[in-house]
């Protein structure tokens, strides 16, 4: 019984700290994606011609940092909870005594949706793995805080970063 009381505190934290503990994991995923899949030279030297080139205008960098997240989250995970939101509307007209299997298969069809649009968004990437645990620690923020601004902003932080990361000369994404 001891050892659990050390999980415990964690348990109680609300969903957006959880979710900035899980993005550690998830960006270290860059690092096991350039030891096992590592980039061409060709493909480092594209990718750092158009990092440096989107850095040169302060527009890019505003548009790299709050409105491609924003459209990104719109498309890929958002559907996701207005799914699950449309079907618990559904079930509350439903048979009361049928209600917990509805439940369940509004968070499994849910769950499969938000696994699916981030698994296809992710395929697009260079690093597929690291934009997909991504996704999926926002797409989990959304479903525990009912609330798609949370997966806004933390992808608005996380491209922010990288961007700093650039500026800094820590070039991990090529």
């Amino acid at each position: 019984m001891a050892r659990f009381k050390v999980w415990r505190p964690f348990k109680e934290w609300p969903p957006v700290m959880k979710a900035a503990a899980f993005m550690l994991p998830a960006t270290l995923t860059v690092i096991l994606h350039q030891w096992l899949m590592p980039i061409s030279p060709d493909t480092r030297e594209i990718l750092a011609r158009y990092y440096r080139s989107e850095l040169q205008s302060w527009m890019n960098i505003v548009d790299f940092i709050i409105f491609i997240p924003f459209k990104e989250e719109a498309l890929y995970r958002w559907p996701s909870l207005m799914l699950l939101l449309c079907l618990f509307g559904q079930i509350h007209r439903r048979d009361p005594a049928n209600r917990r299997s509805w439940v369940i298969t509004a968070y499994v069809l849910s769950i499969s949706t938000l696994v699916a649009m981030t698994a296809y968004w992710a395929s697009f990437h260079d690093y597929p793995l690291t934009v997909f645990c991504y996704g999926l620690v926002w797409g989990w923020l959304i479903f525990k805080t009912r609330n798609p601004f949370y997966s806004w902003l933390f992808h608005s932080l996380s491209n922010a970063f990288s961007i700093l990361f650039i500026v800094l000369g820590y070039h991990l994404i090529y």
